[in-house]
């Protein structure tokens, strides 16, 4: 009996020791990932991270696959490939490990702040990065917390300095100076190199160069004392300072230093750029205008295959907010039916009492018609509620001239916007912003405010806009595009 015994708790113990020690396994190949992404060598992180990965996903382990997701996430931002990086990010927010744990919660906004960032939906990646900061303050571990800041304080910096507002940028800088005090140089020292770099570039823009030199070389210093790989960012700014100056033969061979460290570390974005560069420099020299031209090329394939990716990166940005949107509707409609299925649970025990009771058995069937037609009222009422939350974004989107405004604007009304590309298919972003706008009814003095120029202005383009489309003078301008897709549609041509 006792063997018996034995063998039934060794049957049970087996398994959960056999997990346990796969879930170590996973642990510590997670941490060597890591490790590997602090010494920048991107490429090995992510084989370890993808190992990790299968072996969560065979096992079962919610920590390893949101873990394993976000590392790999993290190299593919780092090389520029931000379509699957999302793809990555948007797999563990359903995971159990991510819904109690903070530190995933926090790379997840980052994550996702720098994807937006670089597809230049810099409203929604502000948001992202904020929510890094506020979640920040939860770490229990010092360092980390003052990491996390410190990398939320980068990536604002950038969104600022994408959109050329130097006051924040400083600011920013000034944060991460402070953050920076709370480690030590071998700890940070990519960090540091890349905001000496960041105060170098911002000297460039105010054609400051001696300035900028001093800022360059400190972080040229540092990634050679740490001996990184990853110096195209830093070779691409010294080709910026000698072309500032005028030396171009020795911006070029700094670019071309650039390029070639881009191109062994696939960092495409930035090669793509180097290819540019080094086309329009070339251009200007007739001994190399074969070389320009090899340049030009090579940026233009990688220019339409950059810009398909981004393409799809928008595309997906923005069925992921939608699903958001649907997400949380969706979570008032679990509400709702709880609530409807704990009426009808106790209407029908409530039946089932009053049948032995028969005088009352037609009307508790009269309550549970009531109630099926109170419920379809119910989900229609709530369908009504998801169009009108998109309608509101649309609106507020508009209002602050955002560059989301128009993609969410085509969800939103996709007839009216094919309408207007029959009607005129060469008709600019510009002009379809413009329509747009009339489409939703805003006066002339709100489209003024909205695109910060005159109400003569506004006028002048729709005397213009009623010209081109034949818009007859009594016709409401608003109202002509309103009715625009119930009047039938002809190919607009220009005489």
């Amino acid at each position: 009996m006792r063997f018996k015994n034995f063998v039934i708790q060794l049957f049970l113990i087996l398994p959960l020791y056999s997990h346990n020690k796969t879930y170590v396994e996973i642990d510590s190949i997670l941490n060597e990932s890591f490790q590997k992404f602090t010494e920048l060598q991107f490429i090995e992180s992510s084989n370890l991270a993808n190992n990790a990965l299968e072996l969560s996903i065979s096992s079962n382990y919610s920590k390893g696959r949101v873990m394993s997701n976000l590392y790999i996430a993290k190299v593919l931002l780092e090389i520029g490939m931000n379509l699957e990086a999302f793809n990555y990010i948007q797999n563990i927010n359903e995971e159990s490990y991510f819904k109690e744990t903070i530190i995933p919660q926090v790379e997840y906004h980052r994550l996702k702040g720098r994807v937006y960032g670089s597809q230049q939906i810099y409203t929604l990646a502000k948001e992202e990065f904020n929510k890094q900061l506020s979640l920040s303050e939860q770490i229990s571990d010092q360092k980390k917390k003052e990491l996390s800041k410190l990398w939320a304080y980068q990536n604002i910096e950038h969104l600022y300095a994408l959109q050329g507002i130097n006051d924040s940028i400083v600011a920013y800088q000034n944060l991460q100076a402070q953050q920076l005090s709370y480690f030590e140089e071998h700890e940070v020292f990519y960090n540091i190199g890349a905001l000496y770099r960041n105060k170098g570039e911002l000297y460039l823009k105010k054609e400051k160069f001696d300035e900028a030199a001093v800022q360059l070389q400190k972080s040229f210093a540092i990634l050679e004392k740490y001996d990184t790989p990853y110096k195209y960012n830093i070779l691409q700014a010294f080709g910026d300072l000698e072309a500032g100056r005028g030396n171009i033969e020795k911006a070029i061979s700094y670019y071309y230093d650039a390029l070639n460290n881009s191109i062994s570390l696939n960092a495409n974005q930035t090669t793509c750029e180097l290819h540019k560069k080094l086309a329009d420099y070339m251009l200007k020299n007739d001994t190399l205008i074969d070389n320009a031209r090899d340049h030009g090329k090579m940026y233009a394939l990688l220019n339409d295959s950059l810009q398909r990716h981004n393409s799809m990166v928008v595309n997906t940005v923005l069925e992921n907010i939608m699903n958001e949107n649907k997400r949380t509707s969706a979570q008032h409609v679990v509400l709702f039916w709880h609530i409807v299925i704990s009426l009808v649970f106790i209407s029908i025990l409530l039946a089932a009492f009053l049948i032995a009771r028969n005088r009352r058995n037609k009307k508790s069937l009269s309550e549970k018609i009531r109630m099926i037609g109170t419920k379809e009222q119910k989900i229609e009422f709530l369908e009504e509620e998801l169009e009108s939350n998109i309608f509101q974004d649309i609106i507020e989107l508009a209002k602050s001239n955002s560059p989301e405004f128009l993609p969410l604007f085509g969800e939103g009304y996709p007839e009216f916007i094919e309408a207007m590309k029959q009607l005129d298919p060469n008709i600019r972003s510009s002009e379809l912003y413009f329509c747009a706008l009339a489409y939703l009814n805003f006066s002339t003095k709100d489209i003024a405010n909205f695109t910060f120029v005159t109400v003569r202005a506004v006028q002048v383009r729709k005397n213009r806009m009623r010209k081109k489309y034949d818009i007859p003078s009594e016709v409401d301008f608003n109202e002509w595009f309103r009715n625009l897709e119930n009047r039938g549609v002809f190919i607009y041509e220009t005489s």
